[in-house]
């Protein structure tokens, strides 16, 4: 299985239903100040956490 962590969120082709806004809300929560990135990069982070959510994590 492919660690999310290494993965490049701008190659996915789709995104799932569920994946979109949680990429989003990552995205507000990176422009509060409420979290960071990880070290992944802001798309990086994002997508993390929006496979996350999709996968109920």
């Amino acid at each position: 299985m492919e660690d999310v962590a290494t993965r490049s969120w701008n190659s996915r082709d789709e995104l799932s239903v569920g994946a979109k806004p949680a990429n989003e809300a990552a995205h507000v929560l990176q422009h509060s100040g409420q979290t960071g990135d990880a070290g992944l990069g802001a798309e990086g982070h994002a997508g993390a956490v929006a496979d996350a959510v999709v996968a109920g994590r």
